[in-house]
């Protein structure tokens, strides 16, 4: 469940394995396994608990406990049998995500593709993935949804090889998102594609060849017609001087 911060956290809790005429009860809302909250149950079996003016240090697992003894919350060690996961999200906060590829090992040339995915929940609107190289965003735009993106980088060289991750932040320019995600993938790109010696031939090599060829074949048709002008010129000033 994501959060923004500075709103207000709502969570529900409620008892399920127990009557009512079992007596008054305290309800205990717990992150990451301690009380910070209590609230007294008299004959209903449920209740809610708030938390106004979340900032990140809120992010963590909440779960809820009840006791007939009333105890202080921080005296409160337990996790309830249901828990959600609390990311709260600011504009300075850079949060983790998984990436994954298909290979580490790329040719010169190549397109690589990754693929980033959050673990919680769908992605709110104001938060988006970023692909980073070393601890820095790419300027890579990716095709994404509710929950992963894929980023494709066209023509990679050796200067793309480096430890790729993903993250989530709010919208800014990917340079300036710093920070690794939840692991690391690995890319070498080596410029051998097969036998030793073998010249590789990637699809940015081939494009390069039509390239030169389509300019070697433009110089050649304005030489044949420069040529052409020459020889015309040449005959009409040989006509001219048997005249």
């Amino acid at each position: 469940m994501w959060v923004k911060e500075g709103d207000i956290m709502t969570l529900e809790c409620s008892v399920s394995d127990t009557k009512i005429s079992d007596g008054p009860r305290h309800m205990y809302l717990c992150k990451d396994g301690t009380g910070i909250l209590m609230s007294m149950l008299l004959k209903e079996n449920d209740t809610s608990f708030k938390v106004d003016n979340i900032t990140t240090k809120d992010s963590g697992k909440y779960s809820c406990v009840y006791s007939h003894k009333k105890m202080l919350p921080r005296e409160v060690n337990a996790t309830g049998e249901d828990s959600v996961f609390i990311h709260v999200y600011g504009p300075h906060t850079v949060h983790p995500a998984l990436i994954s590829g298909e290979k580490s090992l790329i040719s010169e040339g190549a397109t690589l593709q990754l693929e980033c995915q959050i673990t919680h929940g769908e992605l709110p609107e104001e938060l988006f993935l970023y692909l980073c190289k070393n601890g820095v965003g790419r300027l890579v735009e990716p095709v994404m949804n509710s929950t992963h993106a894929i980023f494709r980088i066209g023509c990679i060289t050796r200067h793309d090889s480096g430890n790729y991750s993903c993250v989530l932040a709010e919208e800014q320019t990917p340079m300036k998102v710093q920070g690794e995600g939840a692991n690391l993938f690995y890319i070498s790109v080596s410029s051998e594609d097969s036998k030793a010696g073998d010249e590789p031939r990637t699809p940015c090599s081939g494009n390069v060849f039509r390239i030169l060829c389509s300019i070697a074949v433009l110089i050649v048709a304005v030489v044949v017609l420069s040529s052409g002008r020459i020889c015309q010129q040449k005959d009409v000033c040989e006509e001219k001087e048997e005249a």
